[in-house]
């Protein structure tokens, strides 16, 4: 029971990271975009504060708009942005730091009037980061740099027209510092807040999808899950692999040696077979000593492989209990799901019958679904 608890909390952990990377991409994704038009936006300030200016920063605006711009499509429309969106983003920001503060030196009084805007700005860029890892150095570079930067050149280069007096930089410099690490602290706290929320919403989903015994999924958390694979299949036309996997003769593993046998029996077969699937599949336990291993993309050929595999190796190593090793083997059903196939239990009907097929011609062994073949399985015969 305790590897089950223990297997539990590692996938409670692993989705936890997915959800809040879900929740997260929109909206740096959407942040990229909303950049762009920034850049462009801030012609109607440069106008306002200094109309003779406008030249001068012209080229900072438009390489400001381009990039984020080309940043946007890489995210939203390449797999190379999905996979390197943390790298991306990390430029993407430094890279409007630095223009919007070579805009703000160029005109006369702007680093002045432009700090407040610039600082929410920079903060709000920084803080929808994808990663509280990636956000908090954001936070930092986005205002100790420009700080930093406005005090040197305050001290050697106090004739630049965006320039405030040096005991100004010092303290626009020192409110940089102050709300960032105020920012940093909000961070922190909001980020374990998420994770808190999350975590307790994953572990009831987890309580009521999941088996106690094996940890594995339930029937109903299969049929969600068969679902989601459903409508992915429907947008890819490519096949799901189904196998239906009975333990041979568990009723007399329990009769022989009683329930907490049969018990340790399950527990440790499921985690054999978590090894022998792929991250994607998914195992769900759905009768006493009946399981169903969904292939999500997967061909006949595959689905045989990976039901013959399972076969296999639950044949060729006993199983360790506290009255010994035991010798076990399964039957394996295994069927394709079309994209014009009805719902789950249509699918199960059919791959249920190949089971059958195979308990009928002597266990251990692995049965493809066979329409021709289906039709004739006799009434009231249950895999046994």
């Amino acid at each position: 029971m305790k590897l089950a608890e223990n297997q539990m909390e590692t996938d409670i952990e692993t989705e936890l990271e997915i959800r809040l990377w879900e929740r997260r991409f929109p909206v740096v994704r959407n942040t990229l975009l909303a950049a762009s038009f920034l850049f462009l936006v801030f012609l109607g300030w440069d106008v306002r504060v200094d109309p003779s200016g406008v030249a001068n920063t012209l080229p900072e605006r438009l390489l400001g708009a381009g990039c984020f711009a080309l940043m946007y499509v890489l995210v939203a429309f390449t797999r190379i942005g999905g996979r390197h969106l943390k790298l991306i983003y990390v430029s993407g920001v430094l890279l409007s730091v630095a223009l919007i503060l070579v805009i703000l030196l160029q005109i006369e009084g702007a680093y002045l009037l432009g700090h407040g805007s610039f600082l929410a700005i920079a903060m709000a860029v920084a803080v929808i980061g994808p990663t509280l890892r990636v956000s908090i150095p954001l936070v930092i570079a986005v205002l100790l740099v420009p700080g930093t930067v406005v005090l040197w050149l305050a001290h050697g280069s106090a004739a630049l027209p965006g320039v405030p007096d040096h005991d100004t930089a010092v303290n626009l410099a020192y409110l940089d510092l102050g709300v960032g690490a105020l920012v940093v602290l909000l961070l922190v706290a909001n980020d374990g807040l998420q994770r808190r929320m999350l975590m307790d919403n994953l572990h009831y989903e987890q309580l009521a999808g999941t088996d106690p015994l094996t940890a594995v999924q339930n029937r109903r958390q299969l049929q969600a899950e068969f679902a989601r694979e459903r409508a992915r299949q429907r947008r890819h036309g490519r096949p799901i692999g189904v196998l239906e996997i009975d333990i041979d003769h568990f009723k007399w593993v329990n009769d022989a040696h009683g329930h907490g046998v049969g018990d340790e029996v399950l527990r440790s077969l499921t985690q054999r077979w978590r090894g022998l699937i792929r991250e994607v599949d998914i195992l769900a336990r759905i009768g006493g000593e009946e399981f169903v291993v969904l292939l999500p993309e997967s061909s006949a050929d595959g689905a045989r492989d990976s039901a013959e595999r399972l076969r296999a190796y639950t044949a060729a190593e006993p199983v360790s209990t506290s009255v010994g090793a035991l010798s076990v083997t399964v039957s394996i059903g295994v069927a394709l799901a079309a994209v014009d196939d009805g719902d789950l239990d249509t699918v199960l009907n059919r791959v249920d019958r190949a089971l059958y097929r195979a308990k009928e011609n002597g266990r251990n062994r692995c049965e493809f679904a066979d329409p021709a073949v289906d039709v004739g399985r006799k009434d009231g015969m249950e895999p046994g």
